[in-house]
């Protein structure tokens, strides 16, 4: 009786370790990851911070040094231990590596340069308070659309309305230069989201957008343009 007791016991705790290996290996590589990039004899810390929904990888990066905070990542690409991440800075940017153990060794390239960068694992810190962006509850109605761009490129978004019937005044809401999503995430701020929020307030329909390439939104972002 116990032989079979201890027997039905190794097999449940084979198959939870088994489920957790497997849920582990399906968000890889979800998480913060930090390195140091010496370029020339300089040293820049370098913080991404990546998610994984739906077998779908995206992230922002950090640069502490330059104060620049929470950008958005145009690509995040996997393919078994291989990590390809395109940052949003000039030069085509980007950082490609493998799995090493609980590291992600690899290489930073940027104008035709390159440099070895090793990612380990980052804590977490809690974010910045920020008083000015919304919370529930909201005293308005919103709610997750999408619809076709330029070049049947399919682009998701936010859409924000006052309550009651209506009709109301619309505005949509674009990001400036650079990738965006639908927030204008930058540096950790989210202008666009605090901006929905009191046009939303003042009665006006609010319509903001992830930029192809970014967020949900379809497409790539390089191949945007003014007019598509």
């Amino acid at each position: 009786m116990f032989r079979y007791f201890f027997t039905i016991l190794t097999v449940a705790l084979f198959t939870a370790i088994s489920a957790l290996a497997m849920a582990s290996e399906s968000t890889w590589p979800a998480g913060d990851w930090r390195g140091t990039l010496n370029a020339g004899g300089q040293e820049l810390g370098i913080v991404y911070h990546l998610q994984v929904d739906d077998d779908q990888a995206s992230g922002t990066m950090d640069v502490p040094a330059q104060g620049a905070m929470g950008l958005p990542l145009p690509a995040v690409e996997t393919e078994g231990d291989r990590l390809t991440i395109k940052m949003p800075l000039p030069g085509q940017a980007r950082f490609e590596g493998s799995r090493a153990g609980d590291a992600i060794k690899g290489t930073f390239s940027q104008a035709g340069q390159s440099f070895p960068l090793t990612l380990e694992r980052a804590v977490s810190a809690a974010p910045p308070k920020r008083p000015q962006e919304p919370s529930e509850p909201l005293p308005y109605r919103s709610e997750a659309v999408s619809f076709e761009g330029a070049g049947e490129i399919r682009l998701a978004g936010t859409l924000t309305r006052p309550e009651g019937s209506g009709p109301f005044p619309g505005v949509v809401l674009v990001a400036g230069a650079g990738p965006h999503d639908r927030d204008g995430t930058f540096m950790n701020h989210r202008p666009l989201l605090v901006l929905a929020d009191y046009l939303t307030r003042a009665g006006f329909s609010v319509l903001r957008f992830d930029e192809r390439g970014i967020g949900e939104s379809a497409g790539e972002f390089a191949s945007a343009s003014g007019e598509a």
